[in-house]
């Protein structure tokens, strides 16, 4: 016996419907919002980088912007657990590196 055809768009729907994660992941909360946090100029020469240990890691393309972030972190980190949630980060570590994801 033959299988009827199916069409891939259903397969697709079908399986993103069924395997879709339900949440958004911390990071992904942090970098969508990343321009918001720390301003647009900040956001183009920094990213945060990874998150171990409900500490988040930010690569910065330079000192000058290493420097303005440091001075403003903890009002950085208040906005970030604001978005994320206070227990999911506890702290921020600056770090001059490859600002790409």
């Amino acid at each position: 016996m033959k299988r009827k055809p199916v069409l891939i768009k259903d397969v697709l729907d079908r399986f993103l419907k069924e395997y879709k994660p339900k949440k958004e992941s911390v990071k992904n909360k942090i970098l969508n919002k990343w321009p918001e946090i720390v301003s647009q100029d900040a956001a183009a020469y920094s990213n945060p980088a990874l998150i171990k240990n409900k500490i988040l890691l930010v690569n910065v393309s330079n000192s000058a912007w290493l420097h303005h972030l440091t001075f403003t972190k903890y009002q950085i980190l208040e906005k970030i657990q604001d978005i994320a949630g206070k227990d999911k980060i506890i702290d921020l570590r600056f770090k001059i590196g490859n600002r790409k994801n």
